[in-house]
């Protein structure tokens, strides 16, 4: 069984479960290209250079990662 997708500690959402790792792969590998979208609730309300912070990149425990887009969805 592979699988396509994490959760971290608080969070909630989908992992794909299926038996075919060249899907699994090309889904999951970002050289594929396969758009991801987050929606996230965050505390108080973060400032244009905090969210310009996301579209430049922010450096994880697996390496630089970035959002193509951010948008405020509601307050």
């Amino acid at each position: 069984v592979y699988t396509v997708g994490r959760l971290d500690e608080d969070s909630v959402g989908l992992i794909l479960l299926m038996n075919d790792g060249e899907l699994a792969n090309k889904l999951a590998h970002p050289k594929f290209g396969v758009e991801k979208i987050y929606r996230v609730l965050v505390a108080g309300h973060p400032t244009p250079e905090e969210l310009d912070q996301l579209v430049q990149g922010v450096w994880l425990s697996d390496g630089k990662a970035r959002a193509r887009e951010v948008h405020v969805v509601g307050r």
